[in-house]
């Protein structure tokens, strides 16, 4: 509920939709800095917020497949003094891994969560993957336009599973704000 947001809001003339605020921001997906490249700033005067999103996943033998879609539209309301623009935003990602040893990655239906990957074989277990995300943050309306800034990111990685409780990753991202 957009209403239970605290601002002051003194400054404004409509101090109570004022507090209505709503902000959508993400950091790089690398986590290699805190910033916030990405971000819409305060979008004031809001009435609701609508969030729709699809997931899906996969596991076929050695093969896994993920991926997501969400959509966010912000709904705002007019004052005496301005004119605001309802606003849409998404982001998605696609990943694909791949046992090169085999292993198959379980999956818990009652916690609906993947578990954790115990090697078949003595040396451990090998992992392939490669993952592709964007999030934008624009949307370029002829009144009060939001420009948040989008972004890419690909990434490839190689994990080996020593055990079932040991495991050495090697990523690397290429990440693209705009």
């Amino acid at each position: 509920d957009a209403a239970k947001i605290a601002t002051s809001g003194a400054d404004l003339p409509d101090r109570l939709n004022a507090s209505r605020i709503v902000k959508l921001d993400s950091r790089a997906e690398t986590h290699v800095s805190r910033a916030k490249f990405l971000s819409t700033g305060d979008m004031k005067y809001v009435d609701n917020t609508t969030q729709l999103g699809v997931e899906v996943a996969g596991v076929f033998g050695p093969v896994n497949v993920q991926g997501e879609y969400q959509t966010t539209k912000v709904n705002r309301l007019s004052t005496p003094v301005a004119t605001y623009a309802d606003h849409s935003f998404s982001g998605y990602y696609g990943q694909v891994s791949w046992f090169l040893t085999g292993e198959r990655r379980p999956y818990s239906v009652s916690e609906g969560e993947f578990g954790r990957v115990i090697p078949k074989k003595p040396f451990g277990a090998v992992e392939l993957a490669v993952r592709f995300s964007t999030l934008d943050l624009d949307d370029e309306t002829s009144v009060d336009p939001i420009r948040g800034g989008a972004a890419t990111n690909l990434a490839g990685g190689l994990t080996w599973f020593v055990n079932a409780n040991h495991r050495f990753m090697f990523n690397v991202t290429r990440v693209d704000n705009n």
